[in-house]
């Protein structure tokens, strides 16, 4: 009878000690990144300093540093319309001390063959703000408006020059859309950045000035340019009450695109531990809400929004989408690759093909 009971006890204490260590374990799991972050933060931003991405995600960095308790440096590391910047991060480990920042899903990336990452399979996107494309000329420019481009464009295919933030960045391939759309060629410029691109022609070494309205309504309001019109849906009123007017006024064909520009994001690899993923969003949720970022987007005329999970997923591929068969169809200097050899579905076809068989959703616990 007494060694019974001493068995007995000794399978209790036995399994006493299974659960505690059972529990002991789910919990360290749960608490194994609760002191993350522990250091400093690096976000490489691939666009040029003083662009709508750089001046963005700096502002996000300055809030997520008051959310995180750390650290977080900004370098730069523009070229190949972001991929440099998205490689480098590629290769670091991926514990969350390293985010790349861009624009536009890094969309271009695969059809231009500048990498082989897919944005929707290997990227965890914050998309936290955007902008609004916009075309402006030097006040003195001999070009008057839209139409007048317009005409001067199809005398002289290829000749009218207008700049961009990089071969196959976010305003080359406004800059496509809208030549695209009116029937046109123009002679696209790469520059760095938007910023870049705005002093181009400030400078006089381009005709037509591509970017942001963000990287414009300095100049504009200055009377140092003068718009030919915006990528967006409705009008546009500066500081100084002048009134940008959407170019679909002047291309009705373009009624369809609605708004275009850069849509900006951080961006974390997707087998980063999803507790740390949950921590940087929600540090780029409270970025978002401060004063300073408030302020930034309310006088650069940028579009504070924050997507993530399955919607960023979805809109990253439809971006690519769009952007892949836009740059293939119309035979764009540089790009490299068929995107059906990528298994890049058509605009048209997406909504049967969207989610692919091998997606995959970020859970949080």
């Amino acid at each position: 009878m007494k060694s019974r009971y001493c068995f007995i006890s000794i399978m209790l204490l036995l399994l006493s000690a299974t659960i505690f260590t059972a529990c002991f374990k789910i919990k360290n799991k749960t608490d194994e990144y609760s002191f993350w972050p522990e250091k400093p933060i690096t976000i490489v931003c691939g666009q040029g300093a003083g662009g709508g991405t750089d001046q963005t995600v700096r502002a996000l960095a300055v809030g997520m540093e008051k959310k995180l308790g750390v650290a977080i440096n900004v370098i730069n590391q523009p070229g190949a319309s972001g991929s440099i910047a998205m490689d480098f991060v590629s290769m670091k480990p991926s514990d969350g001390y390293w985010i790349q920042a861009n624009s536009g899903f890094n969309k271009p990336a695969r059809v231009m063959g500048h990498s082989d990452l897919i944005p929707w399979k290997d990227w965890y996107y914050v998309r936290f703000v955007s902008a609004v494309a916009s075309y402006s000329v030097l006040t003195d420019s001999p070009i008057k408006d839209i139409y007048d481009l317009i005409e001067k464009a199809k005398k002289s295919p290829n000749t009218i020059t207008i700049s961009n933030s990089g071969v196959g960045s976010i305003w080359h391939e406004g800059n496509s859309i809208f030549a695209d759309a009116a029937g046109i060629k123009l002679k696209n410029i790469p520059y760095t950045s938007g910023a870049e691109a705005t002093l181009a022609c400030l400078q006089k070494e381009v005709d037509v000035c591509g970017g942001g309205v963000h990287e414009h309504s300095q100049f504009l309001e200055a009377g140092k340019l003068r718009n030919l019109g915006i990528f967006s849906s409705v009008p546009i009123t500066l500081n100084n009450g002048l009134v940008l007017e959407p170019v679909k006024k002047y291309i009705p064909s373009m009624e369809k695109d609605g708004t275009f520009g850069p849509e900006m994001f951080i961006a974390v690899k997707r087998d980063t531990p999803p507790a740390i993923i949950k921590k940087i969003e929600e540090a780029a949720r409270y970025a978002r809400e401060t004063e300073e970022f408030i302020k930034l987007c309310k006088d650069n005329w940028f579009v504070p929004e924050i997507i993530t999970g399955e919607e960023a997923d979805r809109k990253g591929a439809y971006s690519e989408s769009l952007t892949a068969w836009l740059f293939y169809d119309i035979k764009l200097e540089g790009v490299k690759k068929n995107p059906a050899d990528l298994n890049i579905p058509r605009p048209a076809d997406f909504d049967k093909w969207w989610p692919p068989k091998e997606y995959s959703p970020v859970v949080f616990d």
